[in-house]
């Protein structure tokens, strides 16, 4: 049947997307806490400005990552809307 082939490439695609873009999400929160917490000095951590540079880079890295995948996501979304009408 036509119509549960396309219901289920929709779930697994829907499924793919979701572990997408927890990835970066993920990343975002877990470097943006434990930076803010080592400057109110919540937690005591030996950060050299270097280790810093490098948290600020991956959370950057994971911003692009997760607004490109956005993106693609709403292109998709468009395309299949002017397929519907």
């Amino acid at each position: 049947n036509l119509a549960l082939a396309s219901d289920t490439a929709k779930q697994e695609f829907v499924s793919r997307i979701k572990k997408e873009l927890m990835v970066p999400f993920v990343s975002i929160v877990t470097y943006t806490d434990i930076l803010l917490r080592h400057c109110r000095k919540e937690i005591n951590l030996d950060l050299s400005a270097e280790k810093i540079i490098q948290f600020l880079e991956r959370i950057d890295e994971a911003a692009v990552n997760l607004e490109t995948l956005t993106t693609n996501i709403l292109d998709l979304s468009y395309m299949e809307v002017k397929e519907i009408v």
